[in-house]
């Protein structure tokens, strides 16, 4: 979706509400799809109906694993992976576990994203690799994002629901590590011309916004 002059950035809407109800994921697909958006993001248990709202559209349906913390098992995210990919998602968004990160875990958090990677591949999904930036020291993100570029993840979210300060802060912390070899996700709540402009200027191609589309002023 073409934004403003010049900027070339695609939205992704996500309901990650826990009392979201059906009619909500069904507004939630109606607003993509008249707005062109690039995807959807959804619990693994909105999954299916979500499926069936979007079939026939160009909307990618993505599901969110191990959202907030990233603190599910390998093993359980693995599962979760295949699980939504046989109900119809078409991409996840999986968040690592960044306590384990912040404990000095690297070997479990470098298994986690090459085994994770290694099964979107297989199943043919787009991989987002999340974290929650705020709470990692600079050099434990770029290790994340290190791990990243290593087993060729799709895509980078450094946070849901962080502050637009804080979410530039944290592009700014690993514009040197990415490079333009992952696409940046950035998470943004309120849409206007100048916020996005900045993050598409830092390296963001994709916002994950949670509130509806509106015209960009």
């Amino acid at each position: 979706m073409r934004q403003s002059s010049g900027t070339d950035i695609s939205i992704v809407a996500s309901n990650l509400d826990l009392f979201s109800s059906d009619g909500d994921l069904c507004a939630l697909c109606d607003h993509a799809i008249e707005n062109k958006l690039q995807g959807i993001l959804v619990f693994p248990s909105s999954v299916s109906l979500c499926s069936d709202l979007l079939y026939n559209s160009d909307v990618q349906l993505g599901c969110a694993i191990s959202f907030p913390d990233g603190r599910s098992t390998l093993a359980t995210k693995l599962f979760e992976i295949k699980e939504v990919k046989k109900l119809g998602a078409q991409a996840v968004t999986v968040f690592c576990n960044y306590s384990a990160l912040r404990s000095g875990e690297k070997n479990l958090i470098n298994e986690e994203i090459e085994k994770i990677t290694k099964l979107a591949k297989e199943l043919k999904l787009k991989l987002t690799i999340a974290v929650e930036a705020s709470i990692l020291k600079q050099k434990q993100l770029k290790y994340v994002v290190k791990l990243c570029k290593e087993y060729e993840v799709d895509s980078f979210l450094t946070s849901y629901g962080s502050s637009f300060s804080e979410c530039c802060s944290h592009l700014n912390d690993i514009s040197d590590k990415l490079k333009s070899e992952i696409t940046v996700v950035s998470y943004l709540e309120k849409l206007n011309r100048k916020d996005v402009e900045k993050l598409f200027n830092l390296g963001t191609s994709t916002i994950l916004t949670s509130n509806r589309l509106k015209s960009l002023k």
